[in-house]
C-alpha cells in the first residue's frame, strides 16, 4: 500500500520559497579578489519545458521551468496542497507567474522528471538508464508522485523478488540495460535502494554481484560497510555447500543417495562428478540459487534422481530464505516492512 508523505515532508515543501528574482546557485566569496568568481551563475529558461501558457515558474538550481499548476496537482499530492495556498498581496510576480525555489533538488533530476510528465511519445521503448530511473524514483518519492512511481517500484520488485519461485538468476532485466558492465548496475541500485529506502530488493542485487574480478571499479562506488557486506556474503556463499545442504552428494563410499538404488556404482560414480565439476568448485557459488537442470541427473537411476531432486529443492528454498541474513539484512518479511512503498 502506498504511503502518504509525512507530515515533516509536506511542512518542508510548503514552505518553499517563492521569489520574483531568481536566486543565484553560487554564493558570493568575500575572500577572493577575483572578480569573475562573484559573479551569480545566470538563471536560463529551460529549452524544452518552458510553456507560455504555465502558470507558475519551477526553479531547480539555476534552470527554470514554466508549466502548469493543474499538471503538477494532478501528479503531486505535495504540489497539490503547496499551490492551493494563497500568495502574499505584495509577493512579485515573473511574466505574471511566481517562482517556486526547489532547495536540494538538481536540474538534470527535474529535466528526467519533466520527460517523464510531458512525454514525447506514448510508449517507450527500451528500458531506462540507470540516472533517469535514479532521478525519478527520487523526485516522485520527495514530492509524492505516485502514478509514475509506483510502476518503476513494481518493475524494480518484479527484477529482483522477494520470493525464489519469481527470482531468476540470469541478468535478463527489462527495466535495466546491463550495458557492458552488469556490477556498475547493479551497484548503481544498491546505492538508489539504500537512498529511497527499497530495502527488499537488496538481498537479490548483492547476490546478482559477479565477484570474478575483486578489482571491479564499479565495488568502489559503494560504501566502506557495502563492500564489507558483499565480501562477507560472498565467503558465506561459498561455505555454504556444507555437508547438510549437499548431503545428497557426498555419501559414504558405497552408499547411494536412495536406500532401494538400482545402480550402486553408477550413482556413486555420477555424484562424484556433478559434484568436483559444478557444486563443489568456487564457480559453484555460482548454483547456489540455480533451478534444478535436467543435465545433473544424468547417471542416477530413477530413484536417486527423484530423491537428490527433493532434497535439492529443500536446500534450495533454506538458502534463499536466509540470503537476507548471509548480507547482513533482516529477514524477507522484515525488510517488506520496512520499504518506502
Amino acid at each position: 500500500m502506498r504511503k502518504s508523505p509525512t507530515r515533516a515532508l509536506t511542512k518542508r515543501v510548503l514552505t518553499i520559497s517563492m521569489s520574483s528574482s531568481p536566486r543565484s546557485a553560487k554564493r558570493k566569496r568575500r575572500d577572493s579578489s577575483n572578480d569573475e568568481e562573484h559573479q551569480p551563475e545566470e538563471i536560463r529558461r529551460s529549452s524544452d519545458y518552458w510553456f507560455n501558457d504555465g502558470n507558475v515558474i519551477l526553479q531547480v538550481e539555476t534552470t527554470q521551468f514554466q508549466v502548469a499548476k493543474s499538471l503538477l496537482a494532478m501528479h503531486s499530492t505535495v504540489f497539490r496542497d503547496m499551490l492551493t495556498l494563497p500568495l502574499p498581496s505584495e509577493e512579485p510576480l515573473v511574466e505574471g507567474c511566481p517562482v517556486v525555489v526547489l532547495a536540494g533538488d538538481s536540474a538534470e533530476d527535474w529535466t528526467h522528471l519533466m520527460a517523464a510528465m510531458f512525454p514525447t511519445s506514448y510508449f517507450r521503448a527500451g528500458p531506462i538508464e540507470l540516472p533517469v530511473l535514479a532521478a525519478l524514483l527520487r523526485l516522485t518519492k520527495k514530492y509524492d508522485i505516485p502514478g509514475i512511481r509506483q510502476p518503476l517500484v513494481e518493475r524494480l520488485k518484479q527484477e529482483f523478488p522477494t520470493t525464489l519461485e519469481a527470482f531468476s538468476p540470469i541478468k535478463d532485466w527489462t527495466l535495466l540495460p546491463a550495458g557492458d558492465s552488469p556490477n556498475e548496475t547493479v551497484v548503481g541500485l544498491i546505492n538508489l535502494a539504500r537512498e529511497i529506502g527499497l530495502y527488499t530488493i537488496l538481498p537479490t542485487l548483492f547476490y546478482s554481484l559477479d565477484f570474478s574480478d575483486v578489482q571491479d571499479k564499479a565495488f568502489q562506488l559503494l560504501s566502506e560497510a557495502d563492500q564489507v557486506t558483499c565480501f562477507r556474503g560472498y565467503a558465506t556463499m561459498l561455505k555454504q555447500n556444507d555437508l547438510k545442504s549437499t548431503a545428497w552428494l557426498k555419501r559414504e563410499p558405497g552408499k547411494a543417495v536412495a536406500k532401494d538404488c538400482e545402480d550402486i556404482r553408477a550413482c556413486r560414480a555420477a555424484l562424484k562428478s556433478l559434484a568436483y565439476t559444478h557444486f563443489l568448485s568456487v564457480e559453484g557459488r555460482e548454483l547456489i540459487l540455480e533451478p534444478w537442470d535436467e543435465r545433473w541427473g544424468k547417471g542416477l537411476c530413477e530413484r536417486c534422481l527423484t530423491i537428490s531432486r527433493k532434497v535439492f529443492d529443500i536446500a534450495r528454498d533454506i538458502r534463499w530464505a536466509a540470503m537476507p541474513g548471509v548480507f547482513g539484512l533482516p529477514e524477507w518479511e522484515e525488510l517488506e516492512k520496512m520499504d518506502f512503498e
